[in-house]
């Protein structure tokens, strides 16, 4: 289990919207796209996930295992082509990544891809997030 939530997601995102563009330029929304009969403009919490869980080869402590634990984040901006805004709208993520809700990862990695669908820019958003858990 990932150490938040999707509201928790969303509620850092609402404050990087703000910190980024100093004005909320998009809604933020958890129901994905393919799921609504229209596309808003917006940013979609789409996933939250453990992805990876591997044994740490460093940690020795006796009776116990540490391991490695990958959770991802993935996300969705929607937005019309060609938008000026498109990079304070990417802003967002950089902020996100030193937001006080990863401070529990001790890796943090995201990447962003780019495609062009329907007249809409779609930029898909994987945040990688490495922590240590001790069993």
């Amino acid at each position: 289990m990932p150490l938040f939530t999707t509201s928790d997601v969303i509620s850092a995102i609402n404050s990087a919207k703000t910190i980024s563009t100093g004005t909320s330029l998009v809604e933020t929304f958890t129901e994905f796209p393919s799921n609504q009969s229209k596309i808003s403009e917006g940013i979609y919490v789409a996933r939250i996930y453990q992805a990876d869980r591997v044994k740490n080869q460093n940690g020795i402590l006796p009776g116990a295992h540490t391991y490695n634990i990958k959770d991802r984040v993935e996300m969705y901006l929607i937005t019309q082509q060609v938008n000026p805004q498109v990079s304070d709208l990417l802003g967002i993520f950089t902020t996100l990544i030193d937001n006080d809700l990863f401070s529990g990862y001790f890796l943090r990695e995201h990447t962003i891809q780019q495609q062009y669908v329907n007249n809409s820019e779609r930029y898909r958003v994987i945040f990688d997030l490495t922590r240590l858990q001790t069993i």
